[in-house]
């Protein structure tokens, strides 16, 4: 690799500047990203703490709440007078009613002044003998019923076993189609366990004391997890997904909210994250043992870090402007001191690679500007030698060009002329036999009886003499050279002149000719003889075109009227063979152009008809379907002698094979 004046400048002055900047950027970003996280983290921790301490609080209030209420006389005789109908005479009972009117309001004015969700009177053999919201679990055991299994069965189960006030985890509970927590206490007469008194705490004040989003600005939210066998399950809402209580869960061990997966297991810790949303988050994370849950106080990094993300991009225009400046300045001072040798360099290498119009411009009046006139001077005089050079080049490449087109020509003029008089030989040799077998033919079928059986074979014999006569006498007549003569010409019979001469090579094919004729077509002004050789090229053209795909195929010969008053006959020829290359269909007229392999076309024919159409004073058009196959429309002037007695809208349809 090259290094220029001007390259070396650059890499010099970069070096210089910019080290030192990147150096002191990244240390100045590095301190103050670690700095800041350790701010931010230690201040989601204090949330972290704060919620915490807050739950706790909460908690220990209702602990404190059931635990005086336990201990109420009222509570006590409302237990024993409650639990004394229900096994005697049950729910429906008139004591039952009677015990319920008489304590029924102090328990539901308590539940009402304390805002829980329900008040739960259990016996302890475990039947919920009284309910505030008498839901359907009133009157069931919770040792034995439908709800053996619930939360609030469990934490019956804790306080009449250990005697002392428990709390339930905050899971889903049946009866109430909804999450719950619950707090039971038992109660004692005269030292005697009568009974546990259970509170269903309300959700809302749960929820209130998890989504309290003071410190957490725009994304920070507090998340909460109770571990439930292999799983986490979230137990309040999320401040990003309001319906994620008892919806969400994490299987522990994936690696999906890594910490709330540690708190739910008691562990605590820090640090960067990625969330249930798949955004990355700055975390702090404990657990709670007195709901046994996990609680994670995030907040996402982007947010947290924005002030280092616009510190760095601050750094980022500053070293952006900074390499500015420095190219500037390089480019500057380099192009003072290297621009004349710069210029001399790239001229000369212009001029080498054959650039011979190049004058390289001369900028000092020193020795190297003399040098730069000099060679200058010399350009001029080896472009003009070279330009007399191409010029005789030329000259002779294309004299050797139009002799070999010219070559090319007459020798295929004198194939077709030397086709067209063995072809008027043959038909002449072969029309005296033919004659004389169609003689014979007929005078042995006029002395054949009509019960000879060789009669009718007899009869197919003169029959294809006659057919083998016309076809011999279209030969001749394409054979003859044409003498250029105008006269109105029958566009059907010249048709029909073409498909007999190429109808073995159709049938050979498999090819099907569909005639689509208008009626009472009118003449054109015309040569029969051109016109002939153009549709027959046109058939052939199309019986290739079908062979290349396989044996058979469909060919359309349509003739019709165009124009307001109909003054002119347009002659269609199309095929359900492929289509034509879009970059070929504009040469295809073009003489010596074809698609065909090696032998088998000159790229002639097309040409011709070309010629002959446009001597006629029509045209000639082709396009590709859209159904796929190719379509030939030549339109030629009627003749001027001739009444327009065409009928266009009724054709008249053939098929041949």
């Amino acid at each position: 690799m090259k290094f220029r004046i001007g390259n070396k400048l650059l890499l010099l002055f970069l070096v210089v500047a910019l080290v030192p900047l990147s150096g002191v950027s990244y240390l100045t970003y590095r301190d103050a990203e670690k700095n800041y996280r350790k701010e931010a983290t230690a201040s989601l921790a204090v949330i972290a703490e704060s919620k915490a301490n807050g739950i706790k609080s909460y908690l220990l209030e209702r602990m404190k709440d059931i635990t005086v209420l336990s201990h109420t006389p009222s509570l006590i005789d409302a237990m024993e007078r409650f639990e004394a109908a229900f096994d005697r005479e049950g729910l429906d009972s008139r004591r039952y009613q009677a015990v319920e009117k008489e304590w029924g309001p102090f328990l539901i004015q308590y539940k009402g002044a304390t805002g829980y969700q329900d008040l739960f009177l259990i016996s302890p053999e475990g039947d919920a003998v009284f309910s505030v919201e008498k839901g359907e679990d009133l009157g069931s055991n919770y040792l034995t019923g439908p709800y053996k299994n619930s939360e609030l069965a469990e934490v019956f189960d804790r306080a009449r076993t250990l005697l002392e006030t428990e709390v339930s985890d905050f899971g889903y509970y049946p009866a109430t189609n909804e999450p719950a927590a619950f707090l039971a206490a038992p109660i004692f007469k005269e030292g005697h366990f009568v009974g546990v008194v259970a509170l269903q705490m309300s959700n809302q004040e749960v929820y209130q004391a998890v989504q309290d989003y003071s410190g957490l600005g725009e994304t920070g939210e507090t998340i909460v997890g109770s571990r439930i066998g292999n799983q986490v399950i979230f137990v309040a809402p999320t401040r990003q997904d309001p319906f994620s209580a008892f919806r969400r869960r994490l299987v522990i061990g994936s690696h999906e909210l890594l910490p709330l997966q540690e708190a739910a297991q008691g562990k605590r810790g820090s640090g960067i994250s990625i969330d249930y949303r798949g955004k990355k988050v700055l975390a702090v994370w404990d657990y709670l043992p007195s709901f046994r849950w996990g609680i994670v106080v995030k907040i996402d990094s982007a947010e947290v870090f924005k002030p280092i993300a616009a510190m760095r991009n601050r750094f980022v225009v500053i070293m952006t402007l900074t390499t500015l400046m420095v190219i500037l300045l390089s480019l500057f001072t380099a192009k003072s001191i290297a621009k004349p040798i710069r210029t001399l360099q790239e001229g000369t290498e212009i001029i080498a690679q054959g650039d011979l119009t190049k004058q390289i411009p001369v900028t000092t009046k020193d020795e190297l500007g003399l040098l730069t006139d000099a060679f200058n001077k010399m350009t001029l005089n080896l472009k003009r030698s070279m330009q007399d050079l191409e010029r005789r080049r030329k000259e002779s490449e294309e004299r050797e060009k139009q002799l070999k087109e010219t070559q090319a020509m007459l020798v295929q003029a004198g194939k077709l002329t030397a086709m067209g008089q063995l072809g008027a030989g043959i038909a002449h040799e072969l029309n005296q036999p033919l004659t004389a077998i169609q003689g014979l033919s007929q005078t042995m079928f006029g002395r054949m009886k009509s019960t000879d059986p060789y009669r009718q074979p007899l009869e197919k014999v003169i029959e294809q003499a006659k057919r083998m006569t016309k076809i011999i006498e279209n030969i001749r007549k394409f054979g003859r050279e044409a003498k250029g003569e105008v006269e109105p010409v029958d566009i059907h019979q010249t048709l029909e002149d073409a498909l007999m001469l190429v109808s073995a090579q159709l049938k050979h094919h498999g090819i099907e000719v569909i005639k689509e004729y208008a009626d009472s077509l009118p003449s054109v002004q015309g040569n029969a003889n051109q016109l002939q050789q153009v549709f027959t090229n046109l058939l052939t053209n199309a019986c290739d075109a079908l062979d290349e795909v396989g044996l058979g195929g469909r060919i359309w010969m349509i003739t019709q009227c165009r124009g307001a008053e109909a003054r002119s006959v347009e002659v269609v020829f199309k095929n359900d063979g492929p289509s034509i290359p879009e970059k070929d269909i504009t040469e295809i007229f073009n003489p010596f152009f074809t698609t065909k392999p090696p032998g088998k076309g000159t790229g002639l024919g097309l040409s011709i008809s070309y010629g002959i159409i446009r001597d006629h004073h029509g045209s000639i058009e082709v396009e590709n379907l859209k159904e796929g196959g190719v379509e030939f429309r030549i339109s030629l002037p009627l003749s001027e002698n001739t009444e327009n007695t065409a009928s266009p809208t009724d054709p008249i349809f053939a098929k041949i094979l």
